[in-house]
């Protein structure tokens, strides 16, 4: 029974992305039966507590998980707790959280044995579980498959062996070179992967028509430089006429980029790696590109019709967060402003940078997401100020806030208005509170926060308060404050200043005094019913309180309306909702 957990999105009605690609290949690798693989869609769903039972149920002879940062705490709770249920399973996992100097995972006890390196050479043993135990044994638990000489064509292709079942409509990811030449510091992957192995182009064509053949059109490249390869020109010449969106990571400083073939090809969109205007500081992280080159290359992406997605990082070694500011400007200034990503700088497990953190100072945190917490003379308060003012210079939130869902009808919904303990179901799940004396009612609402969180220690929980009168603003503190373990998602909101994996959220159902929907807005989202035949109350939208919707309002016209405030418009009807954040949010 192979896992891949997703990431928890800041939506209801956001995919996950959660394409279960590594377990996958691994399957189809070892010729394991299809239902070794979970689907995709019930990882999405189920929460802790169904995922655990499904396993006891089960009682697989072996269970393994692919680790990346955004579900290795998840991951590793889940496999404690299958080990101390089920003492004859064997616990593996790999992905790229696997390893040598992740101390915190080594020493977590959760696996019997970790397996660091591409696993398909690996995965046969995954029907022996008596040779993992014998493995684990004498390994210390830690293995490496070491350097790796096949091409990503070699093993069976799990879109075609029917391990990839249940991906939805999500796109394609397809595999046509691994291995990266190049020696970013920061950067896993070039440890694992040193040399490109790279699919032939007539290979890869092939591969992409008996995708089409099959229905599938939007391809995700996950090669680390999709340009990187001397076939370009081949391979792009071969898909154009077949009628494919596709998405890529691309080095735009490159001479072969040839920004028309790839609009030609297929490309909507492409992901650039600037980093940063300082080359210097470039240079020194072992990124030899010239940023010159690499903004003409993308405005050339975009005048050809492909989007080019920049990257900035925030915390380079050497680097000034002015200087990432500039580059904004600069940005800005050529057109390509409104599809910037700005990060902060991730200190993995397993990157050169890491090894050097030391020696120049650098502080980074211990767990997920290993962000940079301080440099000599900068700390991680002056790389959020920065941040946000970059928000500013690029004209938008570079992060929206978390959306607790408010809608009747999510299927993961428990009303607290019985005397029996709420029982929680899903990976994200919905705690309704309504009426009055909602105060007196506080120790009720927090042991059930608490219940599901027992349960659960690592889903998301919407706490969803409908008053009908004013109460104490305390109360939405007191049920953020509630104790659970931090995990990914949680340590990112902190720094963002958002809500984590805990969202509350008040619909003040009454004419609320003005001064008592500021006061509480600082402690949680505030949201109040709004007929439509009524002034629309901007004062309030300006003070940061959302409008929430019933019926079925005309929604191109809503977001005309409300053009700067969309964030801030709520639905009571499931499929208004869904509606308003996958085609006005765009969060689909």
């Amino acid at each position: 029974m192979l896992f891949q957990l997703p990431l928890h999105p800041g939506c209801g009605f956001e995919p996950t992305g959660n394409i279960p690609l590594a377990p996958a290949r691994l399957a189809a690798a070892a010729g394991l039966p299809l239902d070794s693989v979970v689907p995709g869609d019930i990882c999405d769903r189920f929460s802790d507590s169904e995922i655990l039972s499904m396993v006891l149920a089960d009682r697989p002879r072996v269970v393994g998980f692919t680790l990346y940062m955004w579900n290795a705490e998840r991951s590793v709770w889940l496999a404690k707790m299958i080990r101390n249920s089920l003492p004859e399973t064997v616990v593996v996992a790999g992905g790229p959280e696997v390893t040598q100097d992740n101390h915190w995972l080594r020493e977590s006890g959760a696996f019997h044995l970790l397996v660091e390196g591409e696993g398909e050479s690996f995965a046969e043993n995954l029907g022996n579980p008596s040779l993992l135990l014998k493995m684990a044994g004498e390994l210390s638990g830690f293995i490496s498959t070491g350097k790796c000489t096949f091409l990503p064509d070699h093993w069976p292709d799990p879109y075609f062996t029917g391990h990839l079942e249940g991906s939805g409509d999500l796109p394609a990811h397809i595999e046509s070179v691994r291995g990266c030449p190049h020696l970013c510091a920061y950067c896993a992957y070039r440890r694992i992967c040193p040399e490109p192995r790279i699919s032939p182009a007539a290979t890869v064509l092939s591969n992409l028509e008996r995708h089409r053949m099959a229905g599938r059109s939007e391809f995700v490249f996950l090669d680390p430089t999709f340009n990187g390869r001397s076939d370009l020109d081949a391979l792009l010449g071969g898909m154009h006429g077949m009628g494919l969106s596709c998405f890529a990571e691309v080095r735009a400083g490159f001479g072969n980029l040839n920004p028309s073939a790839l609009a030609k090809a297929g490309f909507h969109s492409v992901e650039v790696g600037l980093q940063t205007m300082n080359r210097r500081v470039l240079e020194a992280m072992g990124r030899h590109d010239d940023p010159e080159r690499t903004l003409r290359g993308a405005v050339e992406l975009k005048n050809a019709g492909v989007e080019p997605i920049v990257d900035l990082i925030f915390g380079l070694p050497g680097d000034a967060p002015d200087r990432i500011l500039k580059a904004g400007e600069r940005l800005v200034s050529l057109g390509l402003g409104e599809s910037v990503q700005a990060f902060y700088l991730s200190v993995l497990p397993g990157t050169l940078l890491r090894e050097m953190a030391q020696g120049i100072g650098l502080c980074f945190m211990d767990r997920p997401p290993y962000w940079v917490t301080g440099l000599p003379g900068l700390s991680l308060d002056h790389l959020v100020c920065a941040r946000d003012e970059l928000g500013s210079v690029l004209g938008f939130d570079l992060d929206m806030e978390p959306r607790p869902v408010l809608c009747r009808d999510w299927p993961y919904t428990v009303m607290l208005d019985s005397p029996s303990e709420p029982v929680f179901s899903g990976r994200h799940s919905v705690l309704r509170v309504r009426g009055d004396r909602l105060w007196e009612r506080r120790k009720s609402i927090i042991s059930a926060v608490e219940r599901r969180f027992r349960t659960d220690p690592y889903c998301v929980l919407d706490v969803v308060i409908e008053a009908s009168g004013a109460f104490p603003v305390d109360l939405p503190a007191l049920v953020s404050a509630v104790t659970r373990p931090l995990d990914y998602v949680d340590r990112t909101a902190s720094v963002l200043g958002r809500q984590g994996r805990l969202r509350t959220a008040v619909i003040a159902a009454f004419d609320a005094d003005p001064g008592w929907l500021s006061a509480c807005s600082q402690e949680a989202l505030v949201v109040v019913p709004w007929n439509r035949s009524d002034q629309i109350p901007f004062d309030l939208l300006e003070h940061g309180i959302g409008l929430l919707f019933e019926g079925f309002p005309e929604l191109s016209a809503l977001s005309e309306t409300f053009s700067d405030f969309r964030e801030q418009l709520f639905f009571s009807e499931i499929r208004m909702e869904r509606l308003w954040c996958q085609e006005i949010l765009d969060l689909g």
